[in-house]
């Protein structure tokens, strides 16, 4: 799994949208839309963010061994 489809299928099970995403991470909706079609990758402090905001390691997120273990939204907001 790329970590195009971690994001999505992360962002999807937490109950966010691209737009609340990308405003978590400062950055414009359509570079949030770009990661999870893997057409850029974010930035090492975003990836960190993400992999924080979902409770997950990096490598978790980074390895395309890991597949992703899903959270709910409450969940994820309390470590935000």
């Amino acid at each position: 799994m790329t970590l195009g489809e971690k994001l999505y299928h992360y962002r999807k099970a937490a109950g966010y949208s691209q737009k609340e995403l990308s405003a978590l991470l400062q950055v414009p909706q359509s570079a949030y839309v770009f990661y999870e079609t893997d057409r850029a990758e974010p930035s090492l402090k975003n990836t960190l963010r993400l992999a924080r905001l979902y409770g997950v390691a990096m490598e978790t997120l980074v390895s395309e061994e890991h597949e992703p273990k899903i959270q709910n939204k409450s969940e994820t907001e309390e470590r935000a």
